[in-house]
């Protein structure tokens, strides 16, 4: 568990956020019209700025590989995935946070699942299996700790639901191309929580190692997962996945379904100042996350450009300093065990002797990669 105590000056961070989101809050809801339409204009010119200068700065049209580490992160010796501790403290957290974490860890177990049915890479296979164990037991513990259905419902009977029973029968290069939207998502999230020496990721206070670790492997298989699955993808078939997945799945979740569900599930924690608070900070998380995180998309995706070697370096570096250290540590080891991935051979060709049984079957999966 994370020790904020240990911290120097973390304390006084938090409160100086709180007196300038405060401060925001009020200038918005007491500004005149003409005044809060300038300020929100400016504030919308300089984050287009910033965002185009960071996409400028990070991408690159070459292919480079990071020098990162290329490896599996299995239970130690004598544990399984099951076994571990997926207790999460979340009496401190941004309570709006903590549930948006919850709703898309039930998109993305399942999901999981598809992209490793999907790709021939022996690490990306491995991790991705691995995601999909870890993000279904925290699922089932968030619900039996806080009876809101995540798992039982949202996973299951939602999104398992649609992927498994629609969309994978229907089209595996839908599947792809969705895969690829989520897959370019994590490393913009990460880059975004790591502002500051990770001041936002511990400003939101999420107590668990679930998703520290789930991004740091994300961030050490960028380089492999949207590359191999954009390819072969045609231009329109990226745009119009993009443009679904970001606004028919990933806004209505953030914006419609966590306020409620938080609403209904901690009803005393949100109506109160505190809770308050915490939503004034959510909204400013989403007006920055959702469409900083979507145009980086946008521009690995569709438009094919790749992380610089040097900033998946720094991107890792920093979130392993700042927040794996500290949540994925105890008594000064490691509670994973970190292993070479087994090769994915023999289960690549059962997928493909599958697929070839389904409706609309993505040709170029049979290719092997180079």
């Amino acid at each position: 568990m994370r020790d904020f105590s240990a911290e120097p000056n973390a304390g006084a961070k938090v409160d100086t956020a709180s007196y300038y989101i405060g401060a925001f809050t009020a200038v918005v809801m007491f500004s005149s019209y003409y005044w809060f339409y300038r300020v929100v204009l400016c504030l919308v010119i300089a984050f287009l700025g910033w965002c185009l200068s960071a996409y400028f700065t990070l991408l690159t049209f070459r292919d480079e590989k990071p020098n990162i580490p290329q490896k599996v992160r299995d239970p130690i010796p004598g544990k399984k995935w099951k076994d571990y501790n997926y207790k999460t403290d979340h009496e401190d957290s941004n309570i709006f946070f903590f549930m948006w974490l919850g709703q898309m860890s039930c998109l993305i177990a399942p999901y999981e699942i598809l992209i490793y049915e999907l790709s021939h890479d022996d690490l990306l296979n491995a991790q991705e299996l691995n995601h999909a164990s870890i993000q279904t037991e925290w699922n089932r513990k968030l619900e039996k700790d806080t009876g809101c259905p995540f798992y039982s419902f949202w996973q299951v009977k939602v999104w398992k639901h649609i992927m498994f029973n629609y969309l994978r029968v229907y089209s595996v290069r839908l599947n792809l191309a969705v895969g690829c939207a989520l897959e370019a998502m994590f490393c913009w999230l990460v880059y975004l929580w790591n502002w500051n020496n990770g001041f936002i990721y511990r400003r939101m206070n999420v107590k668990t190692w679930v998703w520290t670790y789930h991004l740091l492997e994300e961030v050490e298989h960028t380089h492999i997962s949207v590359p191999e699955m954009r390819q072969n993808l045609t231009t329109i078939e990226k745009i119009i996945t993009w443009f679904i997945f970001d606004v028919f799945v990933v806004i209505p979740i953030t914006l419609i379904l966590v306020p409620i569900a938080t609403t209904l599930y901690f009803p005393r924690r949100v109506f109160s100042f505190s809770g308050l608070q915490a939503l004034a900070e959510f909204c400013l998380f989403c007006a920055v996350a959702l469409p900083f995180a979507a145009l980086g998309q946008f521009c690995e995706m569709v438009i094919g450009l790749n992380w610089k070697a040097s900033c998946l370096e720094d991107l890792w570096n920093v979130w392993y300093e700042t927040q794996y250290l500290r949540d994925c540590f105890e008594d000064g080891k490691e509670i994973f065990a970190l292993n070479v991935p087994p090769e994915c051979t023999a289960k690549n060709n059962a997928v493909l002797k599958t697929l070839s049984k389904v409706k609309n079957p993505f040709a170029s999966t049979t290719k092997t990669r180079a």
